[in-house]
């Protein structure tokens, strides 16, 4: 509770906790104070004023206040309410995360002749002074590369590397073929270029049923674009290269072909390395969550759905309705979650990022600029780009405090994890 002196500063200030993420503050403001904040008002509403018969800036002041006494009152009322609740956080060492949620917004009772009283509610950030992590688990598996799996990267990179050859045998065409097709027509509104698929279970069953079996020169009304027809202008095949050191030294990084499958190899534990971790730091995620009940302000809970709701909506602008490639079809699913799943969803990550900012800050937790450097150093080498240009890229658009923070998030994992392993 604060009660300031209104002798001094014109207001009385008292605040009160609704729970531990939500405030309430009353305040009071005295009669000299609303008095010379209307005079302000008075004079800055002069200044600008036109009325018919008065030069701009001589309007009397009694004309003021009868022509614009509604928006002068709103712009008094707005002016106090500002200034009160800002030295009200101030003083109380408050950082609101929410706008201030007025109890009545109608200001008509505001008068230059009385004080002015006000009250409403906002949001903090859960204050946690106890955070508890201590007896966390993990259980750590060996990791292991079979070598079906570098056949399969093998396979997948000499796929890219394939040839495509059109077909000149008579036949139709069947799994494994690239079959190319064009609109047979085309409107002002809308211009299609040719489009190709490569024929495989990857597909919708009611496309790939309808791809099977053609030959060039066929046409389909292709279950695709409001079933429009399209022509099928060739049938390719893909002709896959040599799997030797010659197709090693053709990627331009490799001497021969053994030093390619231990890239692979190298590749292949590295990346399920980051899904074990991945996965051990959501446990820790779940263990940390049930160790602390805490609430979270609901203005947070409602930018995170929002966040996710902008990226969802970026991730389905990236990707035109005409590219048939169905593998991303699974990362849409987010966008048709319920509002009930994007709440749990929010909440969860909320609470998780709360946390670890908490145990980072006990734990002295730091990510130092030399460690920031690194970090973009290697982005910059595993993206081919000048680290000068990326850093200028991160420091232009705010994104290294950013970064920071989830360097110093996957520190604190990684303090959690090894803390977890020694029990």
């Amino acid at each position: 509770m604060t009660d300031n002196n209104e002798k001094n500063n014109g207001f009385k200030i008292h605040i009160e906790d609704i729970s531990s993420v939500e405030k309430k503050v009353f305040v009071e403001i005295s009669q000299a104070h609303v008095m010379k904040e209307f005079e302000s008002a008075y004079a800055e509403f002069k200044k600008h004023a036109h009325l018919k018969g008065f030069r701009k800036g001589h309007v009397p002041k009694s004309l003021i206040k009868e022509q614009f006494r509604k928006p002068i009152t709103e712009s008094v009322a707005q002016s106090l309410i500002e200034e009160s609740y800002k030295k009200a956080c101030i003083e109380n060492s408050i950082t609101p995360i929410s706008p201030l949620k007025l109890d009545d917004t109608n200001f008509s009772k505001l008068t230059e002749g009385e004080p002015f009283s006000y009250s409403g509610a906002f949001e903090i950030k859960p204050r946690l002074d106890m955070v508890h992590y201590d007896g966390l688990t993990v259980s750590k598996s060996q990791v292991e590369i079979k070598e079906e799996e570098i056949e399969a990267k093998l396979k997948a990179l000499a796929n890219n590397c394939a040839v495509l050859k059109e077909i000149t045998e008579d036949r139709g065409t069947q799994k494994g073929d690239i079959i190319e097709l064009e609109y047979l027509e085309q409107k002002e509104d809308w211009t299609k270029a040719p489009m190709s698929f490569e024929i495989n279970e990857r597909l919708p069953k009611n496309i790939l049923e309808q791809l099977l079996n053609i030959k060039k020169g066929d046409v389909v009304k292709l279950a695709l674009d409001k079933g429009r027809n399209v022509r099928c202008i060739a049938i390719k095949y893909k002709e896959l290269p040599q799997l030797d050191d010659e197709f090693a030294k053709g990627l331009g990084e490799f001497k021969n072909f053994l030093e390619l499958k231990e890239s692979l190899k190298k590749d292949l534990l590295q990346h399920k390395e980051e899904i074990e971790m991945s996965t051990m730091y959501e446990n820790i995620t779940d263990q940390l969550i049930e160790k602390n009940n805490f609430m979270v302000p609901s203005a947070l809970v409602v930018q995170e759905i929002a966040y996710y709701k902008q990226s969802a909506a970026h991730l389905h602008q990236g990707h035109d309705h005409h590219d048939h490639d169905h593998e991303h079809d699974h990362q849409h699913e987010h966008q048709h979650e319920d509002e009930k799943e994007l709440e749990n969803r929010a909440v969860r990550n909320l609470k998780k990022l709360i946390l670890i900012e908490a145990i980072a800050q006990k734990e002295n937790v730091r990510v130092e600029d030399d460690e920031l450097n690194k970090k973009l150093e290697t982005m910059a080498h595993n993206t081919k780009m000048d680290v000068s240009r990326l850093k200028a890229y991160y420091t232009k658009n705010n994104l290294l405090e950013s970064m920071r923070g989830k360097l110093v998030e996957d520190k604190t994992f990684a303090f959690l994890y090894t803390k977890a392993l020694t029990k």
